[in-house]
Order: C-alpha cells, then sequence, then structure tokens
C-alpha cells in the first residue's frame, strides 16, 4: 500500500515537469527544450545564441594567438638554463677532511 502511494506521488510530481518547456543556460547561451528532447528555440533566441557563440570563438582565437606570441617570444625553461653558476663543491674536497680509509686489500 505505502509503495503504490510512493509511486503515485512520483509520477504526480513528474507530470508536471514532462509538459513544460525547460530552459537551459551554458555560459552565454541558452536553449529551451520541450516534451521528448526537442529544442524549441525561437528565432531570436537562435540569433542571441549564433552571436554569443561567435563572440565567444573570437574570445579563444584570440587568446590562443596572444597566448602563442607571448611564449614564443620567451626561452624554453629548463634546467640547463637555470643551473647554478657554481657547481656544488664536495666534501672530500674540502682540506680539513682527512683522507677515506685504506683498504686491507690494497697492495702498497
Amino acid at each position: 500500500m505505502l509503495k503504490g502511494i510512493a509511486i503515485l506521488a512520483s509520477i504526480a510530481a513528474t507530470a508536471p515537469s514532462y509538459a513544460q518547456g525547460v530552459r537551459v543556460f551554458n555560459g552565454a547561451t541558452e536553449h529551451i527544450y520541450g516534451p521528448g528532447g526537442q529544442v524549441l528555440d525561437s528565432p531570436e533566441l537562435r540569433a542571441k545564441n549564433e552571436r554569443a557563440e561567435r563572440r565567444m570563438r573570437n574570445e579563444q582565437r584570440d587568446r590562443f594567438t596572444s597566448d602563442q606570441q607571448s611564449t614564443a617570444r620567451q626561452t624554453p625553461r629548463s634546467w640547463w638554463n637555470e643551473a647554478p653558476n657554481k657547481p656544488p663543491k664536495s666534501w672530500w674536497a674540502d682540506p680539513k677532511h682527512q683522507n677515506p680509509p685504506e683498504s686491507v686489500y690494497s697492495d702498497r
């Protein structure tokens, strides 16, 4: 009995949403979807979406070309051209350091 009431309540809650259009906003574009997933955009809305998509494509193209120009002028960064000027000092080169112990197996 409780299961049947839950099913009827869910059907009653979803019925109004099936009958009306749903507006979907994606960035600057907007679409209206009707029953069965049909696109119900008006001619004015289509023109507005086309202008918005054209503007976004132009902005992406401009950003891409400016990124290419700025990176083309720079030297690539790597550890080869950013290595320190002096090589690190070895502790063996320290004059205070004693010579390492000799091996028992060395010929003297």
